[in-house]
């Protein structure tokens, strides 16, 4: 599993992220940040809710 910044696109392992937090070795990631990844949630559930699979 991964963990991604939220303003830059980086990422790093979960488990290391967890152990070492702000220290945690992150790596470039050309097409994902964590706002990425929290705008396409937000999309899928509101979709979702849309079409009555939460109740």
């Amino acid at each position: 599993m991964r963990a991604f910044r939220a303003k830059t696109r980086e990422y790093c392992a979960y488990a290391d992220w967890t152990a070492n937090g702000a220290r945690a070795r992150f790596f470039g990631h050309v097409h994902t940040s964590g706002d990425d990844l929290i705008r396409k949630a937000r999309a899928l559930i509101a979709s979702e809710i849309v079409d009555e699979h939460w109740a």
